[in-house]
């Protein structure tokens, strides 16, 4: 069985001559530049002064305001450029700087939970069942098929937070996360999302957190549910939850074959009450829930039926989470027979240089927003 992502976007238009050359790209071919400084400058204050629309659905959202996102989509983006110019030199570091292919590009080691690191680590120097049977050991199901670690140290936490940080103070226009969540932003550098905050540092940071830890953990703890190209592309985004934005998010699937959620909260932000994530049995209906510690990862198939208890306190939990699913928006249900499933050698196998640069459709509603078709048919 598969979902299948379907985008209605327009064709972008701009409104005036000023904006066509403000974000005619030959401008911008070189940063160091002054021209490029003071035409990205303008952009800035071009996207400052933007009439934002504000998030209002709580359900079927993912296309609200949509012309909006379209017709501003390239100046945004160049916008973002802009920021990173300026902020480039007082930005922490969250993946190796150098970049020679796909594989050699990581994640720095030290914003990762040494448990998890080493495990994984190991296993890809020289896949087996048994290492694979280590990194398993450093995961604990903590609901029905739902599994949980420490993933990010509070140094990895500080420094995703300090991106997202930016992005608020940024000025920038950001459209919101999902069809059901209003507040957090959609992380995206390769012009597929309009509206996105286009940041390279904390793109490559998704990618390749996917790429090393994410897509092998989620093939072997979901086997039967996943294939060689049930994974291959990857939406990434973050949630927000306070007294005063998005309080609790209602019961609802994930568009993914499996989903990585991290909490982003530090030591310091754990005080908070409330704002557990539930899991449903899907034999009993039975809610487990789930409290997030700073740094937690969990670990699910999309199909898993959870959400949010409300949050009772001042305080605010803020979440990066990452879908995975097939081209096109592909979402398997069904599972493989044994005799189809990928054995460990194809669960620790890198991605060409042709996956490193992998489509992130802007489609972003539950299973039950509407959006999708289903096909029973394998």
């Amino acid at each position: 069985m598969t979902m299948r992502l379907r985008n209605n976007y327009a064709t972008a238009t701009y409104r005036s001559s000023k904006i066509r050359q403000l974000l005619f790209w030959g401008a911008f071919a070189n940063f160091a530049c002054a021209k490029c400084l003071e035409n990205y400058s303008q952009v800035l204050n071009v996207v400052r002064s933007l009439n934002v629309p504000s998030p209002d659905a709580i359900i079927n959202g993912e296309h609200e305001s949509d012309n909006f996102w379209v017709s501003n989509g390239k100046m945004l983006r160049a916008a973002w450029k802009a920021i990173e110019i300026k902020e480039r030199s007082v930005l922490p570091s969250l993946v190796d700087n150098v970049y020679t292919s796909c594989e050699d590009y990581r994640v720095v080691p030290e914003l990762l939970a040494a448990n998890i690191h080493r495990a994984v680590t190991n296993a890809w120097k020289s896949p087996s069942p048994a290492k694979e049977l280590a990194v398993k050991s450093v995961l604990k199901e903590v609901a029905l098929g739902v599994y949980s670690c420490q993933l990010l140290t509070d140094e990895g936490v500080r420094r995703i937070r300090r991106y997202l940080e930016l992005a608020k103070v940024s000025g920038i226009p950001a459209r919101r996360p999902n069809g059901m969540n209003r507040y957090g932003i959609v992380i995206d550098d390769e012009s597929q999302i309009d509206g996105a905050v286009s940041i390279t540092e904390l793109s490559k940071f998704c990618k390749h957190l996917v790429q090393d830890f994410v897509r092998p953990i989620g093939r072997m703890l979901f086997q039967a549910n996943v294939g060689a190209d049930d994974d291959v592309d990857t939406f990434a985004f973050t949630i927000r939850y306070s007294a005063s934005e998005d309080t609790e998010l209602a019961e609802h699937c994930d568009a993914s074959v499996y989903t990585l959620n991290v909490n982003l909260n530090t030591d310091a932000e754990s005080a908070f009450s409330g704002s557990a994530v539930y899991f449903v049995d899907p034999e009993t209906s039975e809610k487990q829930a789930v409290q997030f510690e700073p740094g937690m990862a969990l670990f699910h198939l999309g199909q898993t039926r959870h959400g949010a208890q409300p949050i009772l306190t001042n305080g605010t939990r803020e979440n990066l989470v990452i879908w995975l699913f097939g081209n096109h928006g592909d979402v398997r249900v069904a599972p493989y027979g044994a005799a189809d499933q990928l054995d460990f050698s194809h669960r620790w196998k890198k991605p060409t240089s042709k996956d490193c640069h992998v489509a992130q459709p802007f489609n972003t509603a539950s299973s039950d927003s509407g959006s999708r078709t289903y096909s029973k048919e394998l």
